[in-house]
């Protein structure tokens, strides 16, 4: 009888565990209040890549491209990002239980960082994104967090989407 009510607690919380860790995970749609993005504006892509050596006589170091995406680009990303799937991250720190500090700090070894820009007609009304890596993205905005990405080829699949687009700046030596 004994064995009986222990397994069943054992249970218990490893269901418990399993629904809070289930509900971590999240969409874009979800994370972030996509609702004030549109593609009315403009919406530009900064991609760093600190993987290509012959660019770091340059702080900060690495192949850096901005790209200006066009209508159906401007949708493709908007739709990218709201779809793609993410978990929230619980960052326990030593600020965490001090009123007023907040810290969040990620790490990435992925060579590439995005930012990208939406101008909501004015700068005033700028948003958009940044990355740590392909491993972490959070709005620009303050007050949010980063989030895991999910998906192992969120990188591949955005430099398909502004692979086309109009290089506006670029490092690069032609």
């Amino acid at each position: 009888m004994k064995n009986k009510k222990t397994v069943i607690k054992v249970v218990a919380v490893m269901a418990v565990a399993a629904v809070f860790y289930l509900s971590l995970f999240t969409t874009g749609e979800k994370a972030f209040d996509m609702e004030i993005m549109n593609t009315d504006g403009e919406i530009t892509v900064f991609r760093m890549d600190s993987s290509y050596p012959e660019y770091n006589s340059k702080e900060p170091p690495g192949l850096r491209e901005t790209y200006l995406l066009d209508d159906v680009q401007k949708a493709e990303l908007l739709d990218f990002i709201a779809q793609s799937k993410y978990r929230k991250r619980i960052s326990i720190n030593m600020f965490t239980f001090i009123p007023g500090i907040s810290m969040d700090s990620v790490s990435s070894s992925d060579k590439v960082d995005y930012r990208i820009y939406i101008n909501n007609g004015g700068e005033e009304n700028q948003t958009g994104f940044i990355t740590c890596g392909c491993d972490y993205i959070r709005p620009i905005e303050e007050g949010y967090r980063y989030v895991k990405i999910t998906d192992k080829k969120w990188g591949e699949k955005l430099d398909e989407i502004i692979a086309d687009a109009q290089i506006t700046d670029t490092n690069r030596e032609e």
